[in-house]
């Protein structure tokens, strides 16, 4: 019976200590309204849901301005979300159209020969990411050891990050290709790193 009645108490506590400000409802007028009307307490408003005992704890605190800047900056970053991700396609439609190409003079004489490739396909095994773009390098360096004479991790694998070859760089450069599409990856380990 005690039991019971004590996880009775604390289902019943359990809501008083939330606050939940809900920013797909917050109007910019709610938001001057925080910056302007300093006597309003933030649990009034609609956006906003609060328990009991967090509603009684808020009345005096002045915490306005760091909701209202919360909220603008928020909505700033929704407002940028379409442009940036546009951008985004563009330049690495622009860079791959470039690289494919052979840069700018590769661009004119593919003109001339008929042979000018269009990179619309992002998932194509040519296709490169900003972060492909960056660093292009695919290939590894030759290892120290046979791959069949490892059979464990050695201690002095560190040494083989400074010096070449390796676990280390295999890891290295596997956690920057991650980033490109299936096909790139699949290319890169099949035809450039020759592992299968």
């Amino acid at each position: 019976m005690v039991a019971g009645g004590g996880g009775a108490a604390v289902a019943a506590k359990m809501g008083e200590e939330k606050l939940i400000i809900r920013s797909e409802k917050v109007r910019f007028i709610d938001i001057l309204s925080l910056l302007l009307l300093r006597r309003r307490p933030l649990t009034s408003y609609h956006f906003v849901d609060a328990g009991d005992a967090t509603a009684a704890d808020l009345d005096g605190t002045p915490g306005e301005w760091f909701v209202a800047l919360t909220e603008i900056v928020q909505k700033v970053l929704a407002a940028a979300y379409y442009p940036a991700k546009y951008l985004g396609v563009a330049v690495e439609f622009l860079l791959n159209f470039l690289a494919l190409n052979g840069g700018l003079l590769g661009i004119i004489w593919n003109i001339f020969r008929c042979k000018l490739v269009i990179p619309l396909n992002r998932e194509a095994p040519n296709f490169r990411s900003m972060i492909a773009m960056i660093d292009g390098r695919t290939e590894l360096k030759p290892m120290k050891k046979p791959a069949a004479a490892v059979t464990e991790v050695d201690d002095d694998d560190d040494d083989d990050l400074e010096s070449g070859g390796g676990l280390s760089e295999v890891t290295v450069m596997a956690a920057k290709i991650a980033y490109e599409n299936a096909a790139y990856v699949e290319n890169v380990v099949n035809n450039v790193w020759k592992i299968f």
